[in-house]
């Protein structure tokens, strides 16, 4: 065989796509801290810590990436809450402001009924059907003028309703569960659970 057939020929073999064996790798846990996060639309946050238990990767085709568990803090400061909240807040209410006390919140703002009246809330935030924030309105202190017809119970339910649709982690692109609350000084520290699945195409 002459030269040049031997080196088509080696080419030739050079060409043949190699079969990649497929990859996987687990672990038993691993953590994830990131600073600065922005979700979607959603909120900014100052933190993430993320825990992730039970992780398993295998490459190809049908490849998969699953953690069995993940388990979040999010921590959010009151200046990014109050962002959420100007951008959310809705009719009868106008300049609502939320202010992070030690394990309390206050939220201030004016109600229109004829005229906006000034108002300033204080109770304790809980979280609701494991996705939203709301305020305990049953234990609920109103400071300032009253407001005609309206009870505190009912002013702290109107305010849960903008609290819901300022934050809600249903919105959030992966389904997450909020299983705590604690509220200090200047921010908000949310607790979550959730499993996540991607699979190759």
């Amino acid at each position: 065989m002459m030269a040049h057939e031997l080196k088509r020929a080696e080419d030739q073999q050079n060409l043949e796509p190699v079969e990649k064996k497929a990859f996987s790798l687990t672990a038993r846990n691993a953590r994830l801290d990131a600073r600065d996060v922005q979700l979607g639309d959603v909120v900014s946050l100052d933190e993430i810590r993320l825990m992730g238990n039970a992780i398993s990767y295998r490459s190809g085709p049908d490849g998969v990436i699953r953690i069995e568990s993940v388990e979040a803090t999010f921590v959010v400061t009151e200046s990014a809450f109050n962002r959420l909240l100007e951008q959310k807040t809705g009719e009868p209410f106008s300049e609502l402001q939320a202010a992070m006390l030690n394990g309390k919140m206050r939220i201030s703002g004016r109600y229109r009924v004829l005229l906006p009246i000034p108002f300033t809330v204080t109770a304790v935030p809980e979280i609701e059907g494991g996705a939203r924030l709301r305020l305990d309105s049953k234990h609920m202190s109103l400071v300032g003028a009253p407001l005609p017809g309206f009870g505190v119970e009912m002013i702290g339910e109107k305010i849960n309703a903008q609290l819901a649709r300022a934050f809600d982690a249903n919105n959030l692109p992966i389904p997450v569960r909020l299983t705590k609350l604690t509220v200090e000084t200047g921010r908000l520290i949310l607790n979550a659970v959730t499993s996540l699945e991607i699979v190759g195409k």
